[in-house]
């Protein structure tokens, strides 16, 4: 399933690499550099996906996902952190996550499912 996803980050270079494998498989791109300006990109157009570091300066991750799950109950979040990072975060409401380093093949993985998930419930 093709989406329209809006990726946050602060490292440029990670969302360059992420960016370059989300277009190639015909996804429309967003990108944003902490939750602040996500939000702001979110107050024009909603993605179908959000896929977030969790550590960024300003607000992060976590943060990020908590005004989504207020303003915008249905659109998932993926969260990419380091290991330092419990499983409690699935908690507060993010589909998925992904620990650092991760493999493309498992970012992919993780769209697929979501992507499926979306599909039952239209």
């Amino acid at each position: 399933k093709i989406m329209d996803i809006l990726l946050v980050d602060d490292d440029v270079a990670v969302r360059a690499m992420i960016g370059d494998v989300l277009e190639s498989r015909g996804h429309s791109l967003r990108t944003a550099g902490d939750g602040l300006e996500a939000l702001q990109l979110m107050q024009e157009a909603l993605p179908e996906l959000v896929i977030s570091d969790v550590h960024m300066p300003g607000m992060g991750g976590v943060e990020l996902l908590r005004e989504i799950r207020s303003r915008f109950q249905e659109i998932p979040v993926l969260l990419i952190a380091g290991m330092d990072v419990k499983e409690d975060v699935l908690e507060t409401g993010a589909c998925a996550r992904l620990s650092k380093p991760f493999q493309i093949r498992q970012l992919l993985s993780c769209l697929e499912d979501i992507g499926n998930q979306g599909e039952g419930s239209g």
